[in-house]
């Protein structure tokens, strides 16, 4: 039987996600990269994350329309199955907001948005989306102690 582990650090999180706001007429592509900086707090075969995002979002179109946007992000994920969920609010320079739901598989997870774009009034999007766990990967290949 291993011992527990219990350990409280920094953490960084990358997203890249690719999907379409799925209310406009056109279900128009869009693209999302997403940093995450906060806490990890690790007890046993759970991980639990809370952090400040920043988000560039893309939605194409004629012209094409651009987001940032601040937000705060929780995560729990199970390591040995490697399941995760995440959930978070989101707002844009603007004053629009929004609401973020993921849930996934190791680095590979779908996240559901729904929120209001200046140009594109309240709307909701999900996305294909690749998660890079900085934090966990530094632990587990550099200093080897989780």
């Amino acid at each position: 039987m291993r011992p527990e582990i219990r350990v409280t650090t920094w953490d960084l999180n990358l997203d890249f996600g690719y999907g379409a706001v799925i209310d406009t007429p056109e279900n128009r592509p869009s693209y999302f990269m997403r940093a995450r900086a906060g806490v990890l707090h690790v007890r046993d075969d759970w991980f639990y994350t809370a952090g400040l995002t920043y988000d560039l979002v893309k939605v194409f179109r004629v012209g094409g329309y651009d987001a940032t946007n601040f937000g705060i992000q929780l995560e729990a994920m199970h390591i040995q199955y490697g399941i995760w969920g995440q959930v978070g609010g989101l707002v844009d320079f603007s004053g629009h907001g929004g609401v973020a739901v993921a849930a996934g598989w190791s680095l590979f997870g779908v996240e559901y948005q729904a929120r209001t774009y200046e140009d594109l009034g309240p709307v909701q999007a999900v996305y294909g989306k690749i998660r890079i766990p900085v934090t966990i990967i530094y632990h587990a290949v550099v200093k080897k102690d989780l």
